[in-house]
Order: C-alpha cells, then sequence, then structure tokens
C-alpha cells in the first residue's frame, strides 16, 4: 500500500469528517447566542474502528481515528450539552463499505493523477 493512498484515505475520511463537524459547531450548540436546544453528531463508523483486519489497514487507520476523535470530542462538547455519538456497521455490511469506499479512494487517486498530468478528467472509468 503507498504512502500516497493512506494520506488520501486518511484525508478522506477523517480530515474532512473532522472539517465539516467544526463549520457545524455553532449551529448545533456551541454558540450559546443562538437558540434552541442542542444538537448531536453522529458518525457512522465499523467494525473496523475496534478490530483490524489484514490488507485494509488504511481503513481500518481511518476507523480507528474516527473512533478517537469522537471519544474525544464527546467529552469536550459535553459542556455544550452536544452529543456525540458513533454508530459502529455490522460486518457484513462493513466489508461491502471496504469494498466500496476502496474502489472510490482508487479513483480519487487516479482522477488526481490524471488532473496532476493535465489529462481530461472524462477519461477515468467508472
Amino acid at each position: 500500500m503507498s504512502l500516497r493512498y493512506i494520506s488520501t484515505f486518511l484525508l478522506t475520511f477523517v480530515q474532512h469528517i473532522e472539517c465539516f463537524m467544526q463549520a457545524f459547531l455553532p449551529q448545533l450548540g456551541a454558540d450559546k447566542s443562538l437558540q434552541g436546544p442542542p444538537g448531536r453528531i453522529i458518525n457512522i463508523s465499523s467494525i473496523s474502528g475496534k478490530y483490524s483486519a489484514p490488507f485494509v489497514g488504511a481503513y481500518c487507520a481511518s476507523k480507528h481515528a474516527l473512533e478517537g476523535m469522537s471519544d474525544s470530542l464527546r467529552r469536550e462538547l459535553m459542556l455544550f450539552g452536544i452529543d456525540v455519538i458513533v454508530i459502529g456497521a455490522l460486518l457484513e455490511l462493513s466489508v461491502r463499505a471496504i469494498l466500496l469506499r476502496c474502489r472510490l479512494v482508487s479513483l480519487l487517486v487516479a482522477a488526481r493523477s490524471m488532473t496532476a498530468s493535465k489529462a481530461h478528467p472524462k477519461a477515468i472509468s467508472l
């Protein structure tokens, strides 16, 4: 597994989720000047967030990171009454998700390399 593949995986499944959560924290109740009940954050993880498997190390690392990030955020946002919930998918669903996400990450890496080489983006085969 290349470092580029791993970094793309972690960027997609960890950093983008963190950016998304931070963007909505004021509306969820972190901004006390806003009215209304506090909201909640629900993250979808998988069994790979608890147990690792061979050949899907990047995926397992991203799910471990999501679990840790959610646990930390849960404690930080308790002060505002914002719940952070992690839903772990079943094994059967996780295997399908792993395969789909691997395909999506492969397409992302291909798209980025094609963009870097100035190739036409429609050349990617779905």
